[in-house]
């Protein structure tokens, strides 16, 4: 038994994950996020009513702006919870949704809420084309139509790719390890997959098609488990990077996840069993010249607050 106000979490799905201009191309990330709200609730067997309050991360807001941007309230509402739940739209770039259950934790850990859910949704392939500076007239201003998946940065920043290759040369890691990484991860998400890992967090996703029925999407898009270290040595590096490919880089996906996390006491009380208990959370930042590095420093300091070592 643990201490009655460890969090804990008590349920969680997620849809497959799409590649970029896959499957789900065309669906918005909120409607992904009201697939895995409700699937959440059902299978932990709990209703909106016991939800004290939603964080919902996405950082990709040009998307997000096409309903409005709040799109954790939206998300919510068309799922049909509650119209009084509070929620919370986080964009903190790539740790959006993780920084959503660690605010539902904290607000636990207060006092504040005894049942929160936090949810990450995401469609890059969805992201519309931006045109500013014509809302009052440009004259013979020529149109500028901006993409925002690759936007204008400030000059004294460079692109992350470039940056995450230089400092990985920096700690001595070749583009070789970091391919060797990336085919280990490809094997290991195909042996999961054939020994049936994914099946109990997974929920199909229906996709309209023009013709017929609508497609149901149930099986992870963007792994490409055929993928051999000599097909990744071939492909060029990107935007300037001394080691970072279109292989060994993360894909622009799309896809939704969503986690339930308790008070133990409450958990108890209504006769749900913990699926896991959060020991510890930490959050870090740095230059944005040295991002890549940030996870690692920010690993120890979890680890510390945990009281555990990484052999552990």
């Amino acid at each position: 038994m643990g201490n009655k106000d460890d969090v804990v979490v008590v349920g969680g799905v997620r849809t497959p994950f799409s590649k970029f201009g896959g499957i789900l191309r065309e669906i918005h990330s909120t409607d992904l996020g009201v697939i895995v709200i409700k699937e959440s609730l059902k299978r932990a067997g709990l209703k909106g009513e016991d939800l004290n309050e939603l964080y919902y991360g996405m950082c990709d807001q040009a998307e997000a702006a096409l309903f409005d941007n709040v799109n954790g309230r939206q998300a919510l509402l068309r799922a049909g919870l509650p119209e009084t739940l509070v929620s919370l739209t986080i964009d903190r770039a790539c740790c959006s949704s993780l920084c959503a259950v660690h605010l539902g934790r904290r607000a636990i850990l207060l006092g504040e809420a005894d049942t929160c859910m936090a949810v990450g949704a995401e469609n890059m392939s969805n992201t519309p084309l931006l045109m500013n500076g014509h809302r009052w007239g440009g004259g013979m201003k020529p149109l500028l139509v901006q993409d925002y998946l690759n936007p204008i940065t400030y000059r004294e920043y460079s692109p992350l790719a470039r940056d995450a290759g230089e400092i990985a040369m920096e700690y001595g890691v070749s583009r070789e390890e970091q391919d060797r990484w990336a085919l280990g991860s490809q094997k290991k998400w195909a042996l999961a997959d054939q020994a049936g890992k994914f099946d109990e967090e997974l929920v199909p996703v229906e996709v309209p098609q023009k013709k017929g029925t609508p497609f149901l999407f149930k099986k992870d898009e963007f792994p490409k488990p055929d993928t051999t270290l000599e097909g990744l040595a071939k492909l060029k590096t990107i935007y300037g990077s001394p080691t970072v490919t279109a292989g060994n880089a993360p894909g622009l996906d799309a896809g939704a996840a969503a986690v339930i996390i308790m008070r133990r006491s409450k958990a108890e009380e209504m006769g749900i069993k913990p699926l896991a208990t959060i020991v510890s959370v930490a959050s870090g930042a740095s230059k944005p010249r040295r991002m890549a590095e940030l996870p690692g420093f920010v690993i120890e300091k979890a680890l510390d607050r945990a009281g555990v070592s990484i052999d552990e």
